[in-house]
């Protein structure tokens, strides 16, 4: 009979620092530390150098806390479980999967396009700049005068 491991609630990101799995689940940083070596459990190094653990991690984590603090199983006997159920991929998997789902949705979700009176907006004021310039350089090279007032709209 496969282990039950009941569902962790939290929303799903790319990486955790240990700060967040601890905090998370609720474990001190040293026995995550310990099984990240004892169950050879992935990290990655973030831009800064910090290890972080992916969701998968996370998820082999809470596993770990399940059958270590609430089943009250020994090291040993959760090493076994691990190697004779393949623990890890039937605790994984349906999590990877709805990572993935949730990743791709955010993917394609666009920004909502700007209203056309903004854009337009915005394209007035960087023409009202450039004539405002065009006449302050009009003014210091004494260029001969030519009337501009036809592109502005003096409202």
């Amino acid at each position: 009979m496969q282990e039950q491991i009941p569902p962790l609630s939290v929303s799903i990101q790319s990486s955790y620092s240990l700060e967040e799995v601890c905090d998370l689940l609720q474990l001190r940083p040293y026995m995550v530390r310990f099984w990240e070596s004892e169950f050879l459990i992935d990290s990655i190094a973030n831009s800064s150098g910090q290890k972080c653990f992916p969701h998968s991690s996370l998820m082999m984590f809470h596993a770990l806390s399940h059958l270590l603090f609430t089943r009250k199983l020994s090291l040993e006997k959760v090493k076994s479980l691990m190697k004779d159920l393949d623990l890890t991929a039937s605790l994984l998997i349906p999590q990877q999967e709805e990572f993935q789902i949730q990743q791709e949705q955010e993917q394609k979700q666009e920004p909502p396009p700007l209203p056309v009176d903004f854009i337009l907006k915005q394209i007035q004021g960087h023409l009202e700049e450039g004539l405002e310039m065009i006449s302050l350089l009009k003014n210091r090279y004494n260029w001969p005068v030519r009337e501009y007032s036809n592109f502005r709209n003096d409202n």
